[in-house]
């Protein structure tokens, strides 16, 4: 009970903050907004950069490739080159878009083991596609080649697997790199490392070799830049330790394989679809 004279006060509100604390977490939240803001236009020049001087080595690549093998071979080449891209859409499903949407939420405190379980399940389903594919793939293919007036392809069953697996892992893996804002290691894996390595090859043959290499040769460079590209890929996912952790609130727990085929199956599907339409007519 009040003494005599004395009023009863009843707080209208619960006591806050202070305006230092309020100031200072704005502050904090402002200066993590330039950052943020400033790690993306770093990463969006570094993409552009990277993604033209991949186009230019591309062009050398081409340049090169007609003086060490003949049209025939330059053609089964390309083909097999469009088959790849279908292939590898085809065994990817989208799981790289879904890498980007779901990794993020799995970091913070706690990050550590939500993002080792969404790995899993990212790379489970990898697992799964390649083998719900591969096999009737394989068993296919030397039809498909002979109706694509490419008999010669259809002992490329090895090339074309080979390489549409190392393709849909490195997709993979190169959205699981970017959900980290991991550019510096994304964009040259994907632009400039792989043509590099292929534009390498192309001049080592044309140096050391004739000038009328078969296809095969010039296939086998293709698959070997994907090989050492790859390597490097899984080498980069050792670089998304120091993240798992780094966002200042509570990671979230990473949804199930049925969400994540299923937001997987639906980004991935229509450009899929896309990609193997095009590559068919090519």
């Amino acid at each position: 009970m009040p003494a005599r004279g004395e009023s009863l006060s009843i707080p209208l509100s619960p006591p806050g903050p202070s305006h230092p604390e309020i100031e200072a977490a704005g502050g904090e939240a402002l200066e993590a907004g330039r950052q943020t803001r400033s790690r993306l236009v770093r990463g969006g020049v570094l993409f552009g950069v990277s993604q033209f001087s991949g186009m230019a080595l591309g062009f050398l690549s081409g340049m090169v490739l007609v003086r060490v093998a003949e049209k025939p071979a330059v053609a089964s080449y390309m083909l097999l080159q469009q088959a790849v891209m279908a292939l590898g859409m085809a065994l990817q499903l989208g799981l790289g878009p879904a890498a980007l949407r779901f990794a993020p939420i799995s970091r913070g405190r706690g990050g550590e083991r939500a993002t080792a379980v969404l790995r899993r399940r990212l790379f489970g389903l990898q697992i799964f596609l390649w083998a719900l594919v591969v096999p009737p793939l394989a068993y296919a293919w030397p039809a498909i080649a002979r109706k694509l007036d490419a008999p010669e392809l259809g002992r490329a069953t090895g090339f074309l697997l080979a390489a549409g697996i190392l393709s849909s892992f490195g997709t993979l893996v190169d959205s699981y790199l970017r959900s980290f804002r991991l550019y510096t290691l994304s964009a040259p894996l994907t632009h400039l490392v792989p043509r590099g390595l292929i534009l390498g090859g192309f001049l080592l043959l044309y140096f050391t070799a004739s000038a009328q290499e078969p296809w095969e040769v010039v296939a086998s460079v293709y698959v070997g830049a994907l090989l050492i590209t790859s390597v490097l890929y899984a080498l980069a996912l050792l670089s998304t330790t120091a993240g798992e952790s780094s966002e200042p609130r509570a990671a979230c727990s990473p949804p199930g394989y049925r969400e994540i085929l299923g937001t997987s199956t639906a980004m991935g599907l229509r450009s899929a679809a896309s990609v193997i339409f095009v590559s068919s007519s090519l």
